[in-house]
């Protein structure tokens, strides 16, 4: 007897479970899913500085106005041979979190004059600064011709350098 009622319960969950399906199939019911997603928008974290900052004392030194805008000054006096070069290496900081930052050259002032010539390393390429992390610009001045006058022989260059939000590797 006892066998009987387990096959009798066991046949009657079977077919609640499959009237159940049933209905569930007959009745499509659609079930929708719907909402909004946001984020906050802000600019970038990316600081400029140089080694040396205003270091008077040397030939060839740089400066940095305003660490956040990404300009910076490159000194040079003193030189005296055609094709003699100085180089300021910049350092680019990226303070964010999770988004990498595309460094690119933006503009020189001048960036080029009768008796200097200016590069920088980023002229036809960019470098990345990946998130909390750091990378280098060169800036180099070559002398293209001796100049006659004292005015002429020293040359401040204004580099303005572009960050660009881009995701990390």
């Amino acid at each position: 007897m006892k066998k009987k009622k387990s096959m009798f319960a066991l046949a009657l969950i079977a077919m609640v479970l499959v009237l159940g399906v049933g209905y569930a199939v007959i009745s499509g019911v659609t079930l929708t899913i719907s909402g909004s997603a946001s984020t906050e928008t802000k600019d970038l974290d990316v600081v400029i500085s140089a080694a040396n900052p205003n270091d008077t004392t040397k030939d060839v030194y740089g400066t940095v106005s305003n660490p956040n805008d990404l300009n910076a000054t490159i000194h040079v006096a003193n030189m005296k041979k055609v094709g003699e070069t100085q180089t300021v290496t910049y350092t680019i900081t990226n303070n964010e979190d999770d988004v990498a930052a595309e460094i690119s050259k933006k503009s020189i002032t001048p960036a080029s004059n009768e008796y200097f010539e200016v590069t920088t390393s980023v002229d036809s390429t960019t470098v990345t600064a990946q998130p909390k992390g750091t990378t280098t610009v060169d800036v180099t001045v070559k002398l293209k011709k001796i100049p006659l006058e004292a005015a002429d022989a020293t040359a401040n260059i204004e580099v303005k350098l572009d960050a660009a939000a881009v995701q990390p590797s």
